[in-house]
């Protein structure tokens, strides 16, 4: 999903001319921010999903091919299967991922699959046997159980069986976002709901309709919720009985993405209203501050932000497009 609406030529090549300075070190900047350096530069190459498996391993899902790419060095995932390409991904561990997408057969018909991989070994499973929709969320429970959203389908896979519930809601208004709260898995939709999924059963526990209210963000145990307006900001968080207000932004910012490991200590990524010009903000948990130290887009250049991934041991990666190439950034946290 190209999050912050650039839209790039898609370069179909079979060759992938790669280049690297490993921990370049672009803005270390104040203490009060995250310090960036570059991690991977891949030519012809344009990563629409990134995730930190490690502080020093990220995960990318490109055009042509997923990689794992381990303090500079990148190999090339092996699914065992030609034509299956990942749309979205979770990592586990630095050893253990999951990818999901749609493998197409001659005839223009597909399955949505699910790829496992750990240290280097692929397991696969068939979540669907029609693509009805494409999966826009998956999330490792724990290795061998893992969830999966489509628009319109809940999928929970456990040691290769798998469970498929539909929607409750139209496919315009189905699910966008998995979090684990006290163990128990929710679900965010389209239309604001929030759904709880337990015991095998799949029910409403929250609907905000007309609120205006953008859920698609989350950390791995709440599901995140901002307003379309850019000012001012009230951002919240469901905590598995209600939403609890984090705090009030008057910046004129649009919150879109949010990088944690808990709701103690959340990057997040933002956009000007002209949903461009990614900018980084921080949650210590009590206070919301600035990263000036964010490597800056430049938008007369054609470099944009295209993925930004979640958060490991205080660390986040970044994608950016530009000159048909996809630069990857790693921030660290530097206070």
């Amino acid at each position: 999903m190209k999050i912050f609406l650039a839209l790039f030529i898609l370069i179909l090549t079979s060759s992938i001319f790669y280049s690297c300075k490993s921990d370049e070190i672009i803005s270390p900047g104040p203490a009060s921010g995250f310090a960036w350096s570059t991690v991977a530069t891949v030519n012809f190459e344009d990563f629409h999903n990134i995730y930190a498996a490690d502080e020093n391993t990220v995960v990318a899902l490109g055009q042509s091919a997923s990689y794992k790419i381990t303090n500079g060095a990148r190999s090339t995932i092996n699914f065992n299967d030609p034509i299956f390409s990942a749309d979205y991904a979770d990592t586990y561990s630095s050893t253990y991922f999951a990818f999901c997408g749609t493998r197409y057969n001659e005839t223009g018909s597909g399955t949505i699959r699910m790829k496992i991989y750990e240290s280097g070994t692929i397991t696969s499973a068939v979540l669907d046997t029609h693509n009805t929709s494409y999966i826009v969320d998956i999330k490792i429970i724990s290795p061998g159980k893992i969830a999966a959203v489509s628009y319109s389908k809940f999928y929970f896979y456990e040691n290769g069986a798998v469970t498929a519930i539909a929607s409750p809601d139209s496919f315009s208004t189905g699910f966008n976002n998995i979090v684990v709260t006290n163990n128990v898995i929710y679900i965010s939709g389209a239309a604001r709901k929030i759904y709880k999924f337990e015991n095998n059963t799949l029910s409403t526990v929250d609907n905000l309709p007309g609120t205006g209210e953008y859920t698609r963000m989350k950390v791995p145990d709440a599901i995140i919720k901002a307003p379309y307006s850019p000012s001012p900001s009230v951002v919240s968080y469901w905590n598995g009985a209600a939403w609890s207000q984090m705090f009030t932004d008057n910046s004129r910012k649009i919150f879109v993405r949010a990088a944690g490991e808990s709701i103690n200590f959340i990057y997040f990524f933002t956009v000007d209203s002209t949903l461009s010009n990614v900018s980084g903000k921080i949650w210590t948990g009590s206070q919301l501050m600035d990263d000036t130290n964010y490597p800056p887009d430049d938008i007369e250049n054609g470099i944009y932000t295209t993925a930004v991934s979640n958060m490991r041991g205080n660390t986040v990666f970044i994608s950016k497009y530009g000159s048909s190439k996809s630069t990857i950034y790693r921030g660290r946290k530097n206070f």
